[in-house]
């Protein structure tokens, strides 16, 4: 499994989660709720080295 196929596994899961919060409530403030999963997801993302930048990438096709 390549860096982008986990990526976009462990976006689906937590869109998942947001989606059943947003069917399941009527809460005005579940916008915030998502936001903050959403920052979640990304900080595990940069923990797990999962979560690349331009630059990193750019300097990766650079060492080739």
């Amino acid at each position: 499994m390549t860096t982008n196929e986990l990526y976009q596994e462990i976006f689906n899961d937590k869109l998942k989660i947001a989606r059943k919060l947003c069917n399941a409530t009527g809460n005005q403030n579940l916008g915030n709720e998502i936001v903050r999963l959403f920052f979640d997801l990304s900080d595990e993302l940069k923990s797990n080295n999962l979560l690349t930048t331009d630059t990193d990438t750019q300097n990766e096709k650079q060492n080739l």
